[in-house]
């Protein structure tokens, strides 16, 4: 809200909504975003995630068996 305030006593006529709002979630969820697409992101992080976690797991795995 102090962005927005400093804003109008700048002259600029600011904005509704939150910081979040305006700034965050068109970059989170952009125009044109499907459902597909999003369980497809959500698909790709998951395999990201699991090969770190599998390759930090084998690491330790060797590292203790020496």
């Amino acid at each position: 809200m102090m962005e927005v305030g400093l804003r109008r006593i700048a002259g600029d006529a600011g904005y509704s909504g939150s910081f979040v709002e305006h700034y965050l979630l068109p970059v989170i969820y952009p125009a044109g975003l499907t459902r597909d697409i999003q369980f497809g992101l959500a698909g790709l992080v998951i395999l990201i995630n699991v090969a770190i976690y599998g390759q930090l797991v084998y690491r330790w795995q060797v590292s203790r068996s020496k």
